[in-house]
C-alpha cells in the first residue's frame, strides 16, 4: 500500500481546537507495524483534504478541511480491514462519548472492587471498596 512522491501532511491534528473536534476522525485498532502516515494519508484522503495526520502506537487521527469529509471517512471506512485488522473508525466526538471506554476502571476479584479514576497526572485518593451483593 506504500506510495511515494505524495507531499506529507502536517502532524498536527488540531486536539486544542473545540471548533474543529467535527472534522477530527479516530482511528483505532491499526496495525502501526505495517501501515505508516502515508498509507493513513492515501486511504483516508479520498473523503476530502486532509489538513493533520498523526499516527500513534495502535491508532491514529486525521484531521480533516471539514466536518463532512470526517463524516464520510467513518462511514466508509469503519471495519475496513488493513493489514489484518478491522479498523474501529469514530468521529472525535462519538469517541469522546463512547460509553463502552468508561473513564472509571474497575479492577477486583470476586464481589469486592476497587474503583479508580484513570486521569492521567493527577494524584489519586486511595482505592474504595464496593461490597455488591447479590
Amino acid at each position: 500500500m506504500r506510495m511515494t512522491g505524495k507531499l506529507q501532511t502536517s502532524n498536527v491534528t488540531n486536539k486544542n481546537d473545540l471548533r474543529s473536534l467535527n472534522s477530527r476522525v479516530f482511528i483505532g485498532n491499526l496495525n502501526t507495524a505495517i501501515v505508516k502516515k502515508t498509507d493513513i494519508e492515501i486511504l483516508f484522503g479520498k473523503y476530502g483534504k486532509i489538513v493533520g495526520c498523526s499516527v500513534h502506537k495502535g491508532y491514529a487521527f486525521v484531521q480533516y478541511l471539514n466536518e463532512r469529509n470526517a463524516r464520510a471517512a467513518v462511514s466508509g471506512e469503519n471495519a475496513r480491514v488493513i493489514a489484518g485488522q478491522p479498523l474501529e473508525v469514530k468521529g472525535i466526538i462519538t469517541s469522546l462519548f463512547d460509553c463502552t471506554d468508561p473513564p472509571r476502571q474497575l479492577r477486583g476479584t470476586g464481589d469486592d472492587l476497587s474503583v479508580h479514576s484513570s486521569v492521567k497526572g493527577q494524584s489519586l485518593p486511595p482505592p474504595q471498596k464496593i461490597r455488591l451483593s447479590l
